[in-house]
């Protein structure tokens, strides 16, 4: 017999179509279908198919309650179907075509329901659900595969009793030789072109990083041979709705835009972004400028911020962080201007050298630190190593007239390496500019030691420190003794506060919890 051929009734029960087709998107399913075909090998399967699939296994979720009418030939779906369950409700009507080496999908589908969370198609809130009219017409699986377009209309998303919607989203994606345009239009708009490959987006940034840090970043892990070039421009239009689901309190303004250029094999690095606004909460970021470049030597970021509130108290102006790299050194400044007339002005530059142990050491140079009036210098014998063992810090000591405060030890793991803050007639008003974010006003002058150790596991804290005239809010409180030790293995703080005023001592505070 050359080639058979049947009618009939077909009913499956639990049949494993992934063996058969040898494809692990698909699994098992059960089926009462009207068939009628030729041929039973996978390659040469020609069949329609009429009735109801009451469970398959898709990207393992198992799907109930599909009604199918359709042709299945050699891997090829062509027809319609529904699924109305309660996690989702579809209408497709299309094919999808698993004969070549990429798959082809071509459809249209009409979603009116679906559970994301509960279809495993992402781990959020149950809640989460979508509805949208999808139109497809696609090469590929793979994200650096696909060859076509995709869009969606009248897309609404609810989580939380949060919702957005969004009109259309058109996602284009085509090739010419090695070159290759992706482009994206709905709420935001980007556009990558070039020859690159989204899955090695890593490997590539970590190949550009060792060129300016070898002796931080390279490793045999991070060589990377192929060669890339992208550009990209980004275009932010509308994104809050979906950034109230997605991060709540987080708000870009309308027009942000990022451009830039990569190149692995000539090390080149573009990117600039400008920005009216991001607010996240009580913070704003106002007229917000970033620019990353490079040269034969180094490559140089540039971050400037306009001003940054903080709540209704606190307004830091012109502020830029500034850094370069040139393989076996770096420099970074901070700088808050504000104004001439400002109690305040900060300008910090530091210098870093990476060593061929793998450990960095950062300085502090000469800087302007200026907080409520008061001029502060920093010890120039400072350094402040990172190594795999942990943070060790030395001679890091700040100065305005009489007032000190100096930090010496070792940030690490090990309960031996202590970190120790010694405060010596330290005025806490310097602090009430920050502390105005929440709403705290103090004063007095402090003296005293406070120790830390195993920052980088389970801390360990113990302070003994005196305030001379403690106050609060302009209050004068009296002279304060502050004691506390904590010990994160135990679960236990011990928190003793009493303040003597004319010779009358008064426990203002003591807590032991365990």
């Amino acid at each position: 017999m050359q080639k058979s051929s049947y009618s009939g009734k077909l009913i499956a029960n639990n049949f494993d179509f992934g063996k058969f087709w040898n494809n692990n998107i698909i699994g098992e399913a059960t089926f009462n279908a009207r068939i009628a075909g030729t041929g039973f090998q996978s390659s040469k399967v020609a069949a329609t198919l009429d009735g109801n699939i009451s469970s398959i296994v898709l990207n393992n979720y198992v799907y109930k309650n599909i009604k199918l009418d359709g042709e299945v030939a050699r891997k090829l779906f062509s027809g319609n179907f529904s699924i109305d369950e309660p996690n989702l409700k579809l209408d497709f009507d299309g094919s999808v075509d698993f004969r070549n080496k990429l798959p082809i999908f071509d459809f249209t589908a009409n979603i009116e329901r679906a559970y994301l969370t509960k279809l495993k198609v992402f781990k959020r809130d149950s809640s989460a659900l979508l509805s949208a009219k999808i139109a497809l017409n696609m090469q590929g699986l793979k994200f650096d595969e696909l060859d076509g377009t995709i869009n969606l209309e009248d897309l609404k998303y609810v989580e939380s009793g949060t919702d957005f919607t969004i009109n259309n989203i058109a996602y284009s994606s085509s090739k010419l030789g090695i070159q290759r345009l992706i482009k994206l239009n709905s709420e935001v708009d980007a556009e990558l072109k070039g020859d690159f490959r989204l899955v090695n987006i890593e490997s590539l940034a970590n190949s550009l990083m060792a060129r300016y840090l070898p002796q931080i970043v390279y490793n045999k892990k991070n060589a990377f041979t192929d060669r890339q070039q992208v550009s990209f421009t980004v275009n932010v239009k509308n994104a809050n709705d979906v950034l109230s689901v997605f991060v709540p309190g987080l708000n870009i303004a309308d027009q942000t835009k990022v451009s830039g250029e990569v190149n692995s094999a000539l090390g080149k690095v573009i990117v600039n972004t400008a920005c009216r606004y991001v607010t996240y909460k009580d913070y704003h970021f106002n007229n917000i400028f970033f620019e990353a470049h490079n040269d034969g030597e180094g490559l140089y970021l540039t971050l400037n911020i306009e001003t940054i509130e903080a709540g209704d108290s606190l307004t830091l102006r012109y502020n830029s962080i500034s850094a370069n790299t040139q393989r076996d050194k770096a420099t970074l400044d901070v700088k808050v201007l504000n104004t001439d007339s400002s109690s305040s002005r900060i300008e910090i530059y530091t210098q870093e050298d990476f060593l061929n142990d793998k450990s960095i050491v950062l300085r502090i140079l000469p800087s302007t630190i200026k907080i409520e009036n008061q001029n502060w210098t920093v010890d120039e014998g400072n350094s402040i190593k990172f190594d795999s063992t942990g943070i060790l810090i030395s001679h890091l000591a700040l100065a305005s007239s009489n007032q000190l405060l100096q930090i010496n030890g070792k940030i690490s793991k090990k309960p031996e390496d202590i970190l120790n803050v010694d405060v010596g007639q330290f005025n806490l008003g310097v602090f009430n500019q920050l502390l105005s974010i929440y709403d705290v006003s103090a004063g007095g002058i402090a003296n005293g030691t406070v120790k830390l150790s195993s920052l980088l596991t389970k801390p360990v804290a113990e302070t003994d420190l005196k305030i001379k005239n403690l106050s609060y809010f302009g209050d004068t409180l009296g002279d304060a003794t502050v004691l506390i030790k904590y010990i994160n293995n135990d679960s236990k703080i011990n928190f003793d506060c009493f303040v003597e005023n004319r010779g009358k001592r008064e426990v203002v505070l003591m807590v032991i919890t365990k």
